[in-house]
């Protein structure tokens, strides 16, 4: 292996935390193989982060385009850079936006693409490892394409050391001709948009025998006391919650000090999902339920009931 791509979009100027982690796992890979890693950042609107000059990066390409939003123009580019590059490994965060684009890219490029690795490794070849059956094992998965891209779920990590010696960047310039298949009008920040579910010191689960008419009676409680709103798998199947806010192996990992949840069953490919030991409190009306054994508190009630007194008891406050 002689050459590793990292794809990534910035925000505000900086290079965001899930980009240092594929650095990391590209630096392991890297220090096994003597390859070398190229980064392609992608921007609306924000400058390169300076931190992009100072990582030992072979190169940084870096383009700044309001038609990111389309997977398909960005899929496009990407394709270019990688026909340019000749990356052996192409390494994105395992996001529902990385996902699309990894998805048209592997379609574009006729490539092998492995989803939601949780670790690489060398053995007689690259191997993905992931979580299947709902997390009960871990399965290891290789690809015969030339080009491999692998879409990673990432952790929390701190900073890779900086070097004195500045990257060489390259600005990308796309030819208009492109095809763009949608094209952003609005840009609108909600309330609390910018506090990510996986930041979040305090999330409440919902499981799937929650009913979206409670849905307001969820959200109502998330604004008193501050906290992001996460779902079950099965719930976001049942379409109560979205794919983005899903928490367990196939979703988000998060790392809360207080997870308060309802209705949620417990079973292991939620329950990884969730990191740094956090206070958990549960409502559920089965007092046989898997959450009861992570539980610090556990109350056995039916959580519309549960809701509506805690919603009373916290606006007295």
């Amino acid at each position: 292996m002689k050459n590793i791509l990292l794809i990534s979009y910035c925000e505000k100027d900086f290079l965001s935390e899930d980009f240092f982690c594929l650095f990391l796992e590209a630096s392991k890979i890297s220090s096994l193989t003597g390859s070398k890693i190229s980064a392609l950042l992608l921007s609306i609107n924000s400058q390169i982060p300076p931190e992009a000059k100072n990582l030992g990066l072979e190169k940084a390409y870096f383009l700044q385009d309001k038609r990111i939003t389309d997977n398909n123009f960005s899929a496009g580019i990407c394709a270019t850079v990688i026909e340019k590059y000749s990356p052996d490994l192409v390494l994105l965060k395992a996001g529902e936006i990385e996902k699309a684009l990894s998805a048209r890219m592997a379609a574009k490029m006729n490539c092998g693409l492995i989803s939601d690795a949780i670790e690489i490794v060398m053995k007689n070849e690259l191997t993905a490892i992931k979580p299947a059956l709902g997390g009960n094992i871990k399965v290891e998965i290789f690809s015969k394409s030339k080009i491999k891209i692998i879409t990673f779920k990432t952790y929390k990590t701190s900073k890779p050391k900086f070097f004195q010696t500045e990257s060489p960047i390259e600005i990308l310039t796309p030819n208009n001709d492109l095809t763009v298949l949608t094209e952003l009008i609005k840009e609108e920040y909600l309330e609390n948009s910018d506090k990510k579910l996986e930041d979040s010191p305090i999330v409440i689960g919902v499981g799937r025998c929650v009913k979206k008419e409670d849905i307001p009676l969820i959200k109502e409680l998330a604004t008193i006391l501050g906290a992001s709103i996460g779902y079950t798998r099965p719930a976001v199947h049942e379409g109560i919650g979205s794919n983005d806010a899903q928490i367990g192996v196939s979703g988000k990992t998060i790392y809360p000090r207080i997870y308060i949840n309802f209705a949620v069953s417990g079973k292991s490919y939620h329950m990884n999902g969730i990191k740094g030991n956090p206070l958990i409190i549960s409502i559920n009306k089965d007092e046989n339920a898997d959450i009861k054994n992570f539980s610090d508190y556990f109350v056995k009630a039916d959580y519309k009931s549960a809701l509506i007194e805690l919603i009373q008891e916290l606006k007295k406050q």
